[in-house]
């Protein structure tokens, strides 16, 4: 991951909620490792479409790694462990904040009725405004307003 990037994973808010007894603020590292997020639950019907109406799908790597958007940019990535669904990325480019693409990731997490789940394992509600404060508020956002006072700072350690 560059330094200009945000990601956020989609979290079954049922897994949560049944993992963890409620949706915390906050995953434990050691919680959100072990926990096996998607083995009850699925995306919604047509997400394929849907991913594509706002990022081009992209050749994989991998037979167990779908992905959309570009690997420097704004990008979902949808892992496979065999056949079973296993995670659910969003990369977000900071160089330039895209609101539209922030709204998609939104309607997308709702749809899928999931949380999204941030670098710092903070939970956080699938709502437009929390998504940007969060990204308007990440350590890649300070690093693209202002790249020599981030690295001066010592925060190019994220």
């Amino acid at each position: 991951m560059a330094t200009w990037q945000f990601d956020v994973y989609l979290v079954p808010r049922s897994k949560l909620e049944t993992v963890l007894g409620e949706i915390p603020e906050r995953i434990s590292p050691a919680q959100f490792d072990s926990t096996t997020w998607w083995d009850d639950a699925a995306l919604p019907p047509g997400y394929t479409q849907l991913l594509s109406s706002f990022l081009s799908e992209q050749r994989s790597w991998s037979t167990e790694l779908r992905t959309w958007g570009a690997e420097d940019g704004n990008r979902i990535d949808v892992g496979y462990t065999g056949t079973a669904l296993s995670d659910v990325r969003v990369r977000f480019d900071l160089r330039h904040v895209d609101i539209g693409f922030v709204e998609a990731v939104v309607r997308l997490a709702q749809k899928a009725d999931c949380w999204l789940v941030t670098e710092e394992l903070e939970a956080i509600p699938p709502l437009t405004e929390k998504l940007f404060t969060e990204v308007m508020n990440s350590s890649a956002r300070r690093f693209t307003v202002d790249p020599k006072a981030f690295l001066e700072d010592g925060q190019s350690d994220t």
